[in-house]
């Protein structure tokens, strides 16, 4: 009876991943994760997302053209301010 579960010591089993969750469910169907996104597809994305609307000609080329490691989270900062969001 000791070998019953309730009288095991408690212990934080480990989870997985987010990924696998999404990885097993995608290949249950038969479907493979995309690639990569471009830039280009990632503002898309990102806009589409926040907004619900493309994002503007001059805001593609300003984040094309920031190659620092902030320039995602300054286009989300950005969306996020922009009256259009919500």
């Amino acid at each position: 009876d000791e070998d019953l579960w309730a009288f095991q010591p408690l212990r934080k089993p480990g989870l997985p991943s987010i990924d696998a969750y999404i990885g097993r469910a995608l290949a249950a169907k038969g479907l493979t994760p995309a690639g990569r996104a471009d830039k280009r597809t990632l503002l898309r994305r990102l806009a589409f997302d926040l907004t619900g609307l493309p994002p503007t000609p001059a805001e593609t080329e300003v984040f094309l053209k920031d190659n620092s490691p902030q320039a995602y989270s300054r286009a989300v900062e950005r969306l996020l301010a922009s009256p259009r969001y919500g």
